[in-house]
């Protein structure tokens, strides 16, 4: 609580500028990681399937893509696939088959009230993940 009225200022500002210290110890320019993710992030939810698509970013006419089922290894059994150039290292994007399920889970299971915040956790994962299967099987070779 503060003591006289020019403290509550103070703290504010000093909370506005954690991405701004955090850069300069050498992250992202664009912030944190969730930040430059949430971003890049454009969701559109199909009612009638009850699938959920989060894009990342765009695929070039070029471009492999393969989609591999992690459900699995995500907690969710048989609902989340991904969009992935294995090859570049690119994530493109994640399909969330019956959302109403997968927001369900997270609050009973997982207890995460906030969806979204979740997705975007859910896609640090992967990408981490995604880099250091990449990395050690061409280290294998």
């Amino acid at each position: 609580m503060p003591i006289s009225s020019h403290q509550g200022p103070g703290l504010v500002e000093q909370t506005d500028h954690c991405d701004v210290l955090r850069n300069g110890v050498g992250g992202s320019s664009e912030g944190s990681c969730a930040v430059a993710i949430e971003q890049k992030m454009r969701t559109h939810f199909e009612p009638h399937g009850d699938v959920l698509f989060v894009d990342l970013c765009d695929a070039l006419p070029t471009d492999r893509i393969d989609v591999v089922d992690v459900g699995d290894q995500a907690g969710f059994p048989g609902l989340i696939q991904v969009r992935v150039n294995r090859e570049k290292q690119i994530l493109y994007g994640v399909t969330i088959q019956n959302y109403s399920a997968f927001k369900r889970k997270l609050l009973w299971t997982y207890r995460m009230a906030s969806v979204h915040h979740a997705i975007v956790l859910l896609i640090m994962g992967l990408m981490a993940g995604f880099r250091a299967d990449h990395h050690s099987a061409a280290r294998a070779w």
